[in-house]
This record gives structure tokens, sequence and C-alpha cells, in this order.
């Protein structure tokens, strides 16, 4: 059941990128992952992914806000889920943590300084703001954990976010349908093999 779930999922990602005119065609592979992981990963991870494919319809519909605030939620189910798939708490920070922290706020202020401050629609640049320190976040929980198919999926997909910001507010990136939508795709994957591994260790 699990490979069908995934051969469902990489066939509709590939029609995303085909000339065929299917409503929400962005948000169908990830809703249909997450109805294919209903009782096969955490609640929290079907509920990011709900999100996300919210997230994406409204950015079809042009919503930048609405898409913004569902992505971040998304971000805040993902996060939470990841603080529970820790060997040990989050406070104290070892070394490491405190390295992988400090180059992720690097990464945060570049996308705070080189893009959110040029926006001059100043709910879209908070939101961006705000979105960028919840990804930051995320991608930190995700990479102190130990399953490395989180760990892939949560930088892809901050990657992928990142392009997608420079696309919109900055100048546009040569064939950036593929560089944000591939990356996206295999983060979201990731993340469901990530998960559904974890999930079966714990049963």
């Amino acid at each position: 059941m699990k490979i069908s779930i995934i051969l469902v999922y990489i066939l509709l990602a590939l029609v995303y990128f085909c000339p065929i005119d299917i409503p929400y065609k962005t948000a169908l592979p990830v809703f249909a992952l997450a109805l294919g992981g209903i009782s096969r990963v955490p609640l929290k991870i079907v509920l990011a992914m709900l999100f996300s494919a919210i997230g994406d319809v409204m950015g079809g519909q042009g919503l930048l806000i609405l898409q913004i605030v569902a992505f971040a939620i998304a971000h805040v189910f993902l996060i939470l889920q990841f603080i529970s798939m820790r060997h040990r708490p989050i406070i104290p920070f070892n070394k490491k943590d405190k390295l992988l922290l400090i180059l992720l706020c690097a990464i945060v202020l570049f996308v705070i300084y080189s893009i959110a401050l040029n926006v001059g629609d100043l709910i879209i640049q908070r939101g961006i703001i705000i979105y960028a320190v919840m990804i930051g976040l995320m991608v930190f929980m995700a990479l102190t954990q130990p399953v490395m198919m989180v760990k892939i999926g949560a930088v892809l997909f901050m990657a992928s976010d990142i392009i997608l910001a420079w696309n919109i507010f900055k100048e546009p990136i040569i064939c950036a349908s593929y560089c944000i939508m591939i990356p996206y795709y295999l983060a979201q994957l990731s993340i469901f093999f990530g998960a559904i591994s974890k999930n079966n260790r714990l049963k």
C-alpha cells in the first residue's frame, strides 16, 4: 500500500509539469500524500501536508498572504513533530547544534535583508520575515533529530522556498517552475518517507 501511495504521488507530481489544465494540480500530489499518510505517519505530518496543499491552492489563486499563513501553519506542525523525534532535550544545545543554529540564522538573515526588506507591501514583508524564521526553526529541528530522510526533506523545502521568494520578489529565474517544484515535491516525499520509517520503528 505504501508503494501505491508513492506511485500516485510521483504520477501527480509529473502531471504538474505537463501542459495539462487541471484545477489545483500544484496541490494534488501533496494532498494525495497527506491522505495516504493517514494512520501510516504521525498526525502532525498529515496536518503539515494538508496545510501545505492548502498553501499550494492559495498560491495558485494568487493569494500570497494566505499562502504564507498556510505554509507557516504547516511548519508549526513539522516543528512539533521533529521535536518529538529528538533523542535529547532541545536545551542545552551542544556544539553541533550551536554551529547549525548560527548557519541557519545567517541564511534567514540573508533572506530577510536581500528579499523581504525590498518588498514594498508591509503586510507581505512582515509575512515573509515571520515565515523565514519559521522555516529556519523547522529546518533546525529537522537537522537535530536522527532520521536522515527528514533532514534531506527539510533542507530541500527551505531551498525551494528561497528560490520561490527570489523568483517573485527579486528577479525571474530561468526554468523557475522546475527549480521550485522539483525540490518541493522531493522535500514532501522525503519527509513522508522519514516519518513513515520512524513511525514503523516505534510500533
